[in-house]
């Protein structure tokens, strides 16, 4: 059933995920159920999917901050929408899903309850924020927030997250379903959940969907591999949105929890984390464990993945025994052996960080009397110099770790396609800021060490569909021939590729700004054209091969194209600081220093010829 409805954006095709709805509830007398009312919030202007105001192209905009999503809630929290739905506040709210699945339709029922979660305040802070946590750059993401899906076999859990605190934007909604029947049929029940949520927040961005091992053994996936859970069901979640949404990911849950910690959570604190190998092991019915290096997260890991413990799950739902009682001596007796096989496996490690998920997050005083049973654990653990701590978490932890993890995929992968264009040796090519670079190595850094052996670069680079002439590729990254590519030399390789392009694709305000500080390369002098665009904009596209052309007739300016609505730090530094508001815009600087000396605005070729003109001519007489 439609719960709301998105507002049409006039002038452009940009997406408003989360904006069609209110964060307000009316709770129904009905004891099974409570009937999410929703109300159409009005909009003003054109949303970025970053949630900042856009320019429209050849249209001023302006560039006042929109209110505050709560704000705007409460005042239409009562609306048309509600009131139609009061009067059925006391039937049970069915879903109706559309599957393509073997071209048959059908549908699944759920029934859906808001969720009071405990949420971090939104910042009101204007700071720029260019890290959090583990997470190299915030700035650098493609977009402020994603939806964030926890699944487990008796419900799923989502709710849109902000990355810049990890605040959620609409209030999390729980949607009760059974996970029965034959693999086909739990596909259809999970994408009813999901199209349920996707109603409800009217979203169609980024969607990260985390798993247990429960969910992926009904739907026929078994595996103690978390590498192999998340590709098949991942397969499976992204054939099934497919054209729903703008990209999904899939992360079995102890990934998403320790995100979570690591970028939100009480072990976010660079002394925790920094040049340290970290466990993070989450507990429930499973026992699963991932490691971090250095904050970047180890694909390739001796480590066993994944563990059953003992315990009862009816209908799914696992409680872990209470204290005291035979039940809880054997689990504990469980987790402190595979603990301790998981520690003996790792060659080193600084810490390991216990998670209690789920129901077991719930169970009163496990934090506090859970370390004490793991003797054995324990010895390990001081052999190899390592604590072990049991971190509490708070309903909602995984979906933000989730929604963390889809947005750092998305990245990953367009970030890659970088790469690919300085293997392919094409004339445009990206200054990447370090965080991106780092987003890169890491991609191919399969053992998390910091350091890629050639044969393995080589085989990275074949897996991601890049052909190159290795044996140049090894020249270049490893002149010494020492059989290891380090990320400083990586990074050193990027620079001399890029700085002989005659045009320079950047989508990073820190990698422009290290463009401006860096000494022009040989050929070039010290002026930098920078055309700001944006991927909606038409007059931009058709002006992109003039572009190019002007490169070649001005071979001593640098040319840049910047892609303003890339990353949440490009949008911010060019709407804000450069107060873009019509595209292309133009902006002409020196090498040394951030002062604009010029700027104009529009696809008109013969201004663009004359104003460039000018300011080379200017910098002449200057010099």
């Amino acid at each position: 059933q439609v719960l709301g409805s998105s507002p049409t954006v006039g002038r452009t095709s940009v997406a408003i995920p989360g904006m069609g709805m209110a964060a307000a509830f009316l709770q129904s007398p009905a004891p099974q159920l409570s009937v999410p009312a929703v109300a159409p919030l009005p909009l003003q202007r054109p949303v970025s999917r970053h949630g900042v105001g856009l320019p429209t192209p050849g249209t001023h905009a302006s560039a006042a901050p929109r209110p505050g999503l709560a704000s705007r809630a409460a005042a239409s929290a009562l609306g048309c929408a509600a009131a139609a739905l009061l009067g059925r506040g006391r039937r049970q709210l069915h879903a109706a899903v559309s599957s393509r699945h073997r071209g048959r339709l059908s549908t699944a029922s759920v029934s859906v309850r808001a969720v009071a979660v405990e949420t971090i305040a939104p910042s009101t802070s204007s700071r720029k924020v260019s890290g959090l946590g583990i997470l190299n750059s915030i700035d650098d993401l493609p977009k402020t927030k994603a939806l964030g899906i926890e699944f487990r076999s008796t419900a799923g859990f989502g709710a849109p997250v902000s990355m810049v605190d990890g605040s959620f934007e609409e209030e999390p909604l729980r949607i009760y379903h059974k996970l029965d029947g034959n693999p086909e049929q739990v596909l259809r029940t999970l994408c009813a959940t999901i199209d349920t949520m996707l109603d409800k927040f009217v979203w169609k961005g980024v969607i990260g969907i985390s798993i247990t091992k429960e969910v992926s053994g009904r739907l026929g996936v078994f595996s103690d591999d978390f590498a192999i859970l998340e590709t098949e069901v991942g397969a499976m979640l992204t054939g099934a949105l497919a054209g729903k949404v703008s990209f999904v990911h899939t992360v079995v849950h102890t990934d998403a929890a320790g995100y979570n910690e690591l970028v939100w959570g009480e072990s976010a604190k660079k002394e925790v984390w920094d040049n340290k190998s970290i466990i993070v092991c989450t507990l429930g019915k499973h026992i699963g464990a991932v490691l971090f290096s250095d904050g970047h997260r180890v694909r390739s890991s001796p480590m066993k993945s994944v563990a059953r413990l003992p315990g009862d799950a009816p209908d799914g739902r696992f409680m872990p025994p209470d204290p005291g009682t035979p039940g809880y001596t054997e689990w504990t007796d469980a987790i402190d052996a595979s603990l301790a096989d998981i520690l003996e496996s790792v060659p080193s490690v600084d810490q390991v960080i216990m998670l209690p998920t789920g129901r077991t997050a719930a169970a009163q005083g496990l934090t506090s009397n859970l370390k004490p049973t793991l003797h054995r654990a324990h010895e390990v653990a001081a052999r190899k110099n390592c604590t072990i701590s049991v971190s509490a978490q708070t309903p909602g932890s995984v979906i933000r770790g989730v929604a963390l993890c889809a947005l750092v995929e998305l990245e990953s992968k367009q970030v890659m396609k970088s790469l690919e264009t300085v293997l392919n040796g094409d004339d445009a090519l990206h200054m990447l800021s370090e965080a991106q670079l780092r987003v890169i190595f890491d991609k191919m850094d399969a053992s998390g060490s910091g350091r890629i052996p050639v044969e393995s670069l080589q085989e990275a680079l074949r897996l991601l569909g890049m052909q190159r002439d290795m044996e140049k590729t090894i020249d270049e990254l490893d002149g010494a021939r020492t059989g290891v590519v380090r990320f400083d030399g990586f990074l050193d390789w990027w620079s001399r590729e890029v700085r002989q392009a005659r045009v320079v694709r950047v989508t990073s305000a820190d990698a422009f700004k290290s463009l401006l500080s860096k000494t022009p390369p040989e050929g070039f002098g010290d002026l930098v054209v920078m055309e700001v665009t944006f991927t909606f904009c038409r007059s931009c596209r058709k002006f992109e091969k003039s572009f190019h052309t002007f490169a070649e007739e001005f071979r001593d300016v640098r040319f840049v194209q910047f892609m303003a609505n890339a990353t949440i730090g490009g949008m911010e530094y060019c709407t804000k600081d450069l107060a873009v508001k019509t595209s292309p815009a133009f902006f002409v600087f020196r090498r040394g220093s951030e002062e604009i000396l010029m700027q104009w605005s529009g696809a008109n070729l013969e201004r663009f010829s004359s104003k460039l003109t000018e300011a080379v001519a200017n910098a002449r007489v200057k010099a």
